[in-house]
């Protein structure tokens, strides 16, 4: 290659792969309790598989790449230094399986790339360019058998998943199931240039637990449907007839039958007799039952992921410390590198090992004693570890309240953690001692709160309930810890029903919901002119807050939010009737938004308001003729019409000493309203004309506006003409 800065430059490159898959039967496992027909407390496992070949399937490969570029330039008198690269890859992994249809079903899988530079080898001793022989023979039979270089990259994964099987006690097996899912991602890289300080490790794991519980199916096990007892009927007896009788009969002219015969006859009628018991449990039907324990399915799910990054690791990426060494009785090597509890996930300092394991009353239940003080780092080196953690953890379920309707809800919460910690290395011993240490997390939960309007007064929350809490929690100008109560008292002020609150606190999450009625076009009226009618309304809150570690313990809020959202507060949805041999349909939906911001250090909170109100409709007709030179044309036609109008304003309330400004100071805010009727004409799927006009309009409030008032009017026509 040549250009005006380079006079000439070459370049090749080659790689080569060889790789080994194989999968093993599945049918090697045995069935150690199949043969126990009659023994009752072995009928659950009969069917219990266990695998004498846990591997499920084997993949390894490896992968080999050399290249080289030489160039001068047109300004120098000799080649550049050459470009080399000898670089190589390997992989290996499998899948495993321990039982199936047992208590624990234990699976899982396991993955490592491990990436080498071998560029050293291609000089010798000398600086002299080694050929491909010599290569060769510098990367086999060697020292080792293969030579694969200085690894600069090592990746591992592990998974372990379980689905317990549930007992069959009260045939809980038919209603619950359950699922966890353990996964961890480890890394070790090397950038080869600055030794020990070069050696960055990490990781960041997954644990995943979901349930779904059949309530609804299981309760009515609970509450049996009545039954009629033996007794219970008792027809009454029928006189058999001759042939000669059953014929006057047929002939016979039909004769009034008295109202005493009438009555005779409707007390042959099958009478049912309830049990001593049905009335106990039908009222338990209507108190228990149907208001608290008829829903469908509750799904619980939680995730927790954690990480940790360190710097400064001595020794290999611990390929060895994972496989080489048997758990609980030889521990890791510092010289083959971090150990198998980091590498697992299972602790956050690289060269910690375990080495007590007890029970906690706090989840995850399950605790570790280590040997982290003994870890050697990078000898001299300032270096930084950090851990994170994030939890998240959902409720959801639902029930139709009658014929159409259905109701949704749902709970969920989640809060988050975050450290790092500064160390200073010992420059002779290589021990860490801890500079300092930076904390923070944040926690986030649905929440219920409700505008102080109407009937809604009565709970006695918004920024009027906060300016009184905060203004009774600050006596004085003075008050100490002035923004950490005014944080407490925006929580508490918002709160509209504080169930529980005092034994769970921050933590316990508040029902929002979704409702939708189905069925509507029964009604009078709607039945005249609609095939279906739909109605729509859903609730959305949420509550978060960040915080800071404190010096003196504890925890120092930074901002909080609390938004709620009824989007929507109404939406309607029509299908109309056939109309001009076409199908029209409509939509109205009006939501509105509310956020609230809080900075405690600049003790003010803001306040942004939406509410937006859509209509649409359409009417669609397809394949109608038109006749036209003798022709008879296929045509569709659509109409549509949009309006939308939104409109969002921005409300800003000080707290400064005692006082608090609960009416606030008016900020931005500007209205948009929008409108759109629009045409599309389809003939005989060759030509497509579409007319529309487009109408915008944004009107800033009275508290003015970063965005000017302006009025936009739009129009246009598009037509398409296929030939074929």
């Amino acid at each position: 290659m040549r250009n005006p800065t380079t006079a000439s430059r070459t370049s090749w490159q080659w790689n080569a792969r060889i790789g080994y898959q194989y999968s093993f039967s599945p049918d090697n496992y045995i069935q150690p309790f199949g043969f126990f027909e009659n023994l009752f407390f072995l009928e659950e496992f009969r069917q219990l598989q266990l695998f004498y070949i846990p591997i499920s399937n084997i993949n390894t490969g490896f992968s080999i790449n050399r290249s080289q570029a030489n160039e001068r330039l047109r300004s120098q008198t000799k080649d550049s230094p050459t470009i080399r690269g000898l670089s190589s890859a390997r992989n290996f992994s499998f899948a495993w399986k321990l039982t199936e249809n047992g208590l624990l079903n234990l699976s899982g899988d396991y993955a490592v790339d491990v990436s080498t530079s071998m560029v050293h080898l291609e000089l010798d001793r000398y600086g002299r360019q080694r050929d491909f022989q010599q290569i060769m023979n510098q990367i086999f039979l060697q020292d080792q058998f293969i030579n694969f270089g200085f690894d600069n990259a090592y990746n591992q994964t592990v998974s372990v998943n379980t689905r317990p099987k549930v007992p069959a006690m009260f045939d809980l097996n038919k209603y619950v199931s359950v699922t966890a899912r353990y996964n961890v991602g480890y890394r070790w890289q090397n950038s080869l240039q600055q030794g020990t300080l070069g050696i960055s490790t990490g990781w960041g794991n997954s644990i995943t637990f979901s349930s779904d519980v059949s309530l609804k199916s299981f309760v009515e096990t609970w509450f049996p449907a009545q039954s009629v007892t033996d007794d219970a009927a008792v027809p009454a007896p029928v006189q058999s007839r001759g042939m000669r009788d059953r014929d006057e009969e047929d002939t016979a002219p039909e004769k009034s039958i008295p109202d005493s015969t009438a009555s005779i006859i409707a007390d042959t009628t099958v009478v049912v007799k309830k049990s001593s018991g049905e009335g106990l449990i039908g009222f338990a039907r209507i108190l228990i039952k149907t208001p608290f324990l008829d829903y469908d399915k509750i799904n619980i799910n939680f995730t927790q992921s954690n990480s940790a990054n360190n710097g400064g690791v001595p020794g290999r990426p611990g390929f060895t410390n994972f496989f080489g060494r048997v758990p609980f009785i030889q521990q890791s090597e510092p010289q083959y590198g971090p150990t198998r509890a980091y590498q697992l996930g299972l602790v956050s300092t690289p060269g910690a090992s375990i080495t007590d394991v007890f029970l906690k009353p706090q989840f995850p239940f399950v605790g570790f004693n280590t040997d982290a003080d003994k870890e050697i780092r990078a000898r001299g080196a300032q270096l930084s570890d950090g851990y994170t953690q994030n939890n998240k953890l959902s409720f959801r379920t639902s029930r139709d309240l009658w014929t159409g309707a259905r109701l949704d809800l749902n709970w969920n919460l989640g809060w988050n953690y975050s450290r790092t910690t500064r160390l200073n290395i010992d420059s002779a011993t290589g021990l860490a001692t801890s500079r300092s240490i930076a904390t923070g997390g944040s926690i986030e939960r649905s929440f219920f709160t409700l505008p102080p309007v109407f009937l809604f007064s009565m709970f006695k929350s918004g920024i009027e309930q906060v300016g009184k809490i905060y203004s009774e929690s600050v006596p004085t100008d003075n008050a100490p810890n002035q923004d950490q109560k005014l944080a407490k008292a925006f929580e508490e002020g918002f709160e509209s029903l504080p169930i529980l609150k005092k034994l769970f606190g921050e933590y316990f999450p508040r029902v929002n919901y979704s409702f939708r009625w189905d069925g509507l076009e029964q009604m009078s009226l709607f039945k005249s002119f609609a095939t279906r009618v739909s109605l729509d309304h859903a609730y959305q809150s949420n509550y978060s807050r960040t915080f800071i570690g404190s010096v003196g313990g504890g925890d120092v809020t930074q901002s909080q939010r609390i938004s709620y959202a009824f989007a929507p507060l109404a939406g309607l949805s029509v299908s109309f009737k056939e109309v001009l041999k076409g199908t029209m349909s409509a939509n109205v939906r009006y939501g509105s938004n509310v956020t609230y911001d809080l900075s405690p250090s600049s003790k003010n909170i803001v306040e942004s308001v939406g509410n937006d109100m859509s209509l649409t409709g359409s009417f669609a007709k397809s394949g109608f003729e038109i006749p036209l030179f003798g022709l008879s044309l296929q045509n569709d036609i659509d109409i549509s019409f949009t309006y939308s109008f939104a409109k969002n304003s921005r409300t800003t309330y000080d707290a400064k000493g005692k006082s608090f400004n609960a009416k606030g100071t008016p900020g931005e805010g500007s209205t948009r309203t929008q409108m759109e009727p629009r045409i599309r004409y389809v003939l005989s799927a060759r030509v497509t004309a579409s007319l529309f006009y487009r109408y915008t309009k944004i009107a800033p409030d009275e508290g003015g506006s970063r965005i000017p008032g302006s009025t936009t009017n739009e129009g246009g026509v598009d037509v398409h003409i296929a030939i074929q």
